[in-house]
């Protein structure tokens, strides 16, 4: 299921210039999806999340926090696939991410059904809203952290700040 998160985030960040030119302009101007340096690094903060939530699971074997742990990542990338494939169905047109969604929405599934069978069936349908609830936000600091990130890297040495800062000062190439 990483892997191919991964994937689907190599494919989202391919086309995100596209897909933000594509926004409204309110949309586009309000977000904090500056650039696809910023969304790359994004992608790999909630890869890196999605990974360490699953691993805990598997780390900690069975049970119900192991079984939440498995279930959490699956979720959300379940809500992920779907929205891609909704949006697709709304706009219809492609977005980044739409090639990959069916088979993360498979991934997830097949990790979802293998996750233990500790929390009933309610149980479950609460971890799958928490985690697609929970992922709006974490997808939010994520691309903030990519944004500081990436304008950390560009930064003017005498001012650690954007490209040309205040004071005319340019960042080394």
């Amino acid at each position: 299921m990483l892997a191919v998160f991964a994937f689907h985030n190599l494919e989202e960040t391919v086309h995100f210039e596209a897909d933000r030119r594509a926004l409204p302009g309110w949309l586009r101007d309000a977000g904090p999806w500056s650039d696809s340096s910023s969304f790359a690094v994004a992608t790999i903060v909630l890869t890196a999340l999605a990974g360490t939530c699953g691993a805990a699971g598997a780390r900690l074997g069975t049970g119900a926090v192991a079984e939440v742990c498995a279930r959490v990542p699956a979720g959300a990338l379940l809500g992920n696939a779907a929205s891609h494939m909704a949006r697709a169905v709304v706009w219809r047109r492609y977005n980044g991410g739409l090639a990959t969604a069916p088979v993360l929405a498979w991934a997830a599934a097949k990790v979802w059904s293998v996750s233990g069978e500790v929390l009933s069936q309610r149980q479950r349908l609460a971890v799958l809203a928490v985690a697609n609830a929970a992922a709006v936000p974490l997808i939010l600091v994520a691309l903030r952290a990519g944004q500081v990130a990436t304008q950390a890297v560009r930064c003017c040495p005498a001012h650690r700040q954007a490209t040309v800062c205040g004071q005319g000062h340019r960042a080394a190439a």
